[in-house]
């Protein structure tokens, strides 16, 4: 009898184990992170909300979460297509796992599974009419335990005060491995300085300044693309070929790639007071979330304490500096020719 309660004991014990050990494992499945620049600022946050789910009845396996979603989704998704060809809903699923956004029978695809799915101009356009699927909070640092809903495509928003981020999808496959997104998105912020030697001018003196701001992300499916920036002076002229245009991977990089005329069309500012930046027509995705700083010159006017030389810089996303500089101001002192 002894060695019966023994025995079970043990049993009991290993049950116990086992069932931790399942717990424990359970929650290293069916979770989806996300992380990206300004996620870490105070009031930022994510969410996330299916918007395919498994249907084993299908011939797809798959079917949209609700006829809503399904219907935001494919008009979205044909209104990106150049061509007049329109599908339905499961038109737009086959053609989901032909892009391998979704698994079919013969393929897993590797690539949805971390998060990196968002390349199709179609679905970037789609992911943005329905946001509003995206219902469900997202840890920042837990991440979101999709255990429930399980396999499927989810969509995942992310906000924060001075940022703005493309809807992201994810793929959340049959054994659950965990998906980890990077939110796109860059500050809306341009800042604006100038030279020490600038900070107090005369007539005729030259005055150096840097813009600098994050170079957008813009949606694939965006038509136009608009990103443009401008400056506006008052009381100065722009001095010829001063511009100069370079791409940072970050701010505090010492150095940079040199931008072409390939990169950006630019007004003629010569001798004027307006000058434009315009990146629309050469938009390169794969600068999206790097640092262009502009640096150029203008030519002090007749300032006075009334009227100082003044820039006003402006971005495309909506944000804008304004710099003054003050006149040179000085005191005469008058003594006699013995003093």
């Amino acid at each position: 009898m002894k060695k019966l309660k023994k025995l079970f004991a043990v049993m009991l014990s290993l049950v116990m184990v086992l069932a931790m050990s399942m717990t424990s494992f359970a929650a290293d499945k069916n979770t989806i992170t996300i992380s990206g620049k300004g996620l870490d600022a105070e009031g930022a946050g994510a969410n996330y909300g299916q918007i395919i789910k498994e249907n084993r009845g299908s011939t797809l396996g798959w079917q949209f979460a609700s006829d809503n979603i399904a219907n935001k989704f494919v008009e979205a998704w044909n209104n990106a297509n150049d061509s007049q060809t329109t599908l339905d809903a499961n038109g737009v699923i086959a053609q989901l796992i032909q892009l391998g956004v979704l698994e079919s029978n013969n393929n897993e695809n590797k690539n949805v599974e971390a998060g990196t799915i968002n390349g199709s101009t179609n679905l970037s356009a789609a992911l943005a009419a329905v946001t509003f699927a995206a219902t469900n909070n997202l840890d920042l640092e837990e991440g979101a335990d999709v255990s429930t809903t399980g396999k499927g495509l989810y969509i995942v928003t992310a906000h924060s005060n001075g940022y703005t981020y493309l809807p992201m999808a994810a793929y959340m496959n049959t054994n659950g491995d965990n998906v980890a997104v990077v939110a796109k998105g860059a500050k809306d912020q341009l800042n604006k300085k100038v030279a020490d030697s600038g900070q107090s001018v005369a007539p005729g003196d030259e005055v150096s300044y840097t813009i600098d701001e994050e170079y957008l992300y813009i949606a694939p499916n965006a038509n136009p693309k608009t990103f443009t920036i401008t400056d506006k002076l008052t009381n100065g002229t722009f001095k010829e070929n001063s511009v100069k245009v370079v791409l940072k991977n970050s701010i505090n990089d010492e150095t940079g790639t040199e931008l072409t005329e390939n990169d950006y069309d630019i007004n003629n500012y010569a001798n004027g007071t307006d000058l434009t930046v315009d990146f629309s027509n050469h938009y390169n995705s794969a600068y999206a979330g790097k640092i262009v700083v502009i640096t150029y010159t203008a030519i002090a006017g007749e300032v006075t304490t009334e009227v100082p030389l003044t820039n006003h810089a402006s971005s495309s996303n909506g944000t804008g500096k304004i710099v003054e500089v003050k006149p040179v101001s000085f005191k005469v002192i008058k003594v006699d020719k013995d003093n």
